[in-house]
């Protein structure tokens, strides 16, 4: 724990976890919160838990002010990919807050959460962050924090999602056949199209959306001779389906279709409203917006090694995907 003008910083245990929830909903009482007002504690629980320490501690650092009162936190939500054709792990700086009250006279508060990334997340190899608000943006890019893509975030009717009609003989759709052998095999093929995989590790991808006691995931993959050719994980929440993760061999980038097709011919009739998702490859935003998707916000991606020189200097003008980016608010 750091002790910064009285302000203690710690990573997020389970006994801070009532505290963490009450300066939420404080928060919210202002208006300023991530999360909607129906958001339980065991949706903190679930976003921010720990892969390998799992009954201990969560993936979110909170400041303390005179060892009691959170006035400030951020989150982590870790992803374990591939990188130029190379494991990498790392980890999403996300809903970072800070109380008005202290945000003003100790700007510094900031600069202490990513502190806390570089001291409590040491087995990460760089950290992302999706700044959604211009002081938090301006205070990473001090930091050496360096922008790397924009992200879309699309929406589409689902009366016009609906309409999309593609089929195929051969290749099959196949929802909630998991294989981690074959997805294994799957990212080790398609690694090599994209210079960045956010989510490209099997067992990783298992315990992130199917180890949850309210999992309300299902995948579809597309299968062609016991072989993946793409696959799309969805959620869907109230009236809206979020296409929270897709990989899509490029070679076969047909199945793109296919996968959506088989998605929203199965939800016909269950009163959805609208479609979402988030992607940053130029080939999916191309081809969503002409079935119908359009962008009604884009984010700047920043990132930092934290420290890691060979990590320091990553181009942008490569094909970034960011798959598994989900988008919050329930």
């Amino acid at each position: 724990m750091d002790n910064i003008f009285n302000f203690k910083l710690k990573l997020c245990s389970r006994d801070d976890l009532d505290d963490l929830y009450k300066f939420i909903k404080k928060m919210q009482g202002r208006g300023l919160s991530f999360f909607s007002p129906s958001a339980s504690k065991n949706f903190l629980k679930e976003r921010y838990r720990s892969y390998s320490n799992p009954t201990l501690t969560f993936n979110a650092i909170i400041i303390k002010k005179n060892k009691d009162e959170i006035v400030g936190y951020g989150g982590s939500i870790l992803f374990e990919g591939m990188l130029n054709s190379k494991k990498i792990k790392g980890a999403i700086g996300c809903d970072l807050m800070i109380d008005p009250d202290y945000r003003k006279e100790f700007p510094m508060l900031f600069s202490c959460l990513f502190s806390g990334y570089k001291k409590f997340f040491k087995d990460r190899d760089f950290f992302l962050t999706f700044p959604n608000d211009n002081q938090i943006e301006q205070t990473f890019k001090k930091i050496k924090w360096r922008s790397l893509a924009t992200v879309y975030n699309l929406f589409c009717p689902f009366s016009l999602a609906a309409k999309l009609d593609f089929s195929s003989d051969k290749i099959k759709i196949k929802k909630n056949d998991f294989s981690k052998k074959m997805m294994s095999h799957f990212f080790k093929r398609v690694s090599s199209q994209y210079y960045f995989l956010m989510q490209a590790d099997a067992d990783f991808l298992e315990w992130k959306y199917f180890y949850k006691p309210d999992n309300n995931y299902t995948i579809y993959t597309a299968v062609l001779d016991k072989k993946i050719l793409g696959y799309i994980i969805a959620e869907k929440r109230r009236s809206s389906i979020y296409l929270v993760d897709i990989v899509i061999d490029l070679k076969f980038f047909r199945v793109f279709f296919l996968l959506l097709s088989d998605i929203f011919t199965r939800s016909t009739g269950q009163k959805y409203k609208e479609v979402r998702c988030s992607v940053s490859h130029k080939l999916y935003l191309e081809n969503l917006k002409k079935i119908g998707f359009s962008c009604y916000q884009k984010e700047n991606c920043l990132y930092s090694d934290l420290g890691k020189k060979s990590f320091f200097s990553l181009p942008k003008n490569k094909p970034y995907h960011f798959n598994g980016l989900i988008e919050d608010g329930y």
